[in-house]
């Protein structure tokens, strides 16, 4: 249990990067307020050094255990989440990536959220040090990201200073209450890297849950240049995801496909004004998948 009485777990998806999560380890072990564990589910297609994981903790002040999982069969990031979710045993579960750091005070600022019985998820303020946003991308957001679409979580992100606000989707380093995942669960029709997922999972356990960012609770995001999808990548999944998402989970309005047009104009325009011929390769790319992909049954409870 942790001094708050709250016993809780946090959940590290990885794949070929055992020596890259030393320091989202320590972050949890150097928590102000204690995690009782730290599971690690691994893709890779060999084990990881147990020693080497635990090596982590060497001088945090809060010790987690730590319950290692080698799962090569897992088909992508959704599935991991999914199987951790079994494995813990905690009433909080903090998804956490491992290319990712808690702040030392994380929990101690992020558990009062949870005092109210409505709230089944929330994340705190996501920083990437080493990126610059640009005002172009902060109007794109709020320009075409509207009706269904629209994310209140990267409005947050990218105009921090707000305090406690309410939204309607959170990002992947979000943690969410146990009992939620007994009507939810995350769409391992999305597979590999899985752009998208933590917008499909939030989107849907918002319509039963209050959902909240607390801008106190910090993360620090260091991504992995080797890790970064290209450009090409990178748009042709957002175009290929948000039709998938459109498909499975929005209501048919006269609003909803006026606001989803609107989005892929978006991706269009963006795509031309980005510096990378990649980009628009990118929607061509992800129109094309578009074509290919069927969407999950929206009769199965909690897909």
């Amino acid at each position: 249990m942790s001094e708050t009485g709250v016993a809780i777990s946090v959940v590290i998806p990885t794949k070929g990067r055992a020596e890259a999560i030393g320091d989202a380890l320590r972050s949890v072990g150097s928590q102000t307020v204690k995690v009782r564990e730290v599971v690690v589910v691994d893709g890779s297609a060999q084990r990881s050094d147990v020693g080497l994981l635990e090596k982590a903790f060497e001088g945090c002040p809060n010790k987690p255990h730590l319950i290692y999982r080698h799962a090569p069969e897992d088909r992508g990031l959704t599935a991991a989440r999914n199987r951790s979710v079994r494995i813990s045993s905690g009433e909080l579960i903090q998804f956490l990536d491992d290319d990712a750091v808690l702040a030392p005070d994380y929990f101690e600022h992020l558990l009062p959220v949870f005092h109210s019985p409505d709230v089944g998820g929330a994340s705190g303020l996501v920083i990437e040090p080493t990126r610059r946003v640009s005002a172009l991308k902060r109007v794109f957001f709020r320009f075409f990201y509207l009706g269904p679409f629209r994310q209140i979580r990267e409005e947050a992100f990218l105009r921090p200073g707000v305090g406690l606000r309410r939204t309607n989707t959170l990002p992947g380093v979000s943690a969410y209450r146990r009992e939620v995942f007994g009507s939810f669960h995350f769409d391992e029709n999305l597979t590999g890297p899985c752009v998208g997922e933590d917008v499909d999972f939030s989107y849907r356990l918002g319509k039963r849950w209050q959902m909240v960012i607390e801008p106190s609770a910090k993360v620090f995001h260091y991504p992995s240049p080797a890790e970064r999808q290209s450009v090409r990548r990178n748009f042709a999944g957002k175009v290929a995801f948000y039709n998938y998402h459109y498909r499975k989970n929005i209501a048919r309005t006269a609003l909803s496909r006026a606001a989803y047009v609107w989005l892929n104009f978006g991706f269009v325009l963006h795509s031309l004004t980005s510096r990378s011929g990649g980009a628009f390769l990118g929607v061509c790319d992800g129109m094309r998948d578009v074509l290919q992909r069927r969407p999950a049954r929206r009769d199965v409870p909690g897909l």
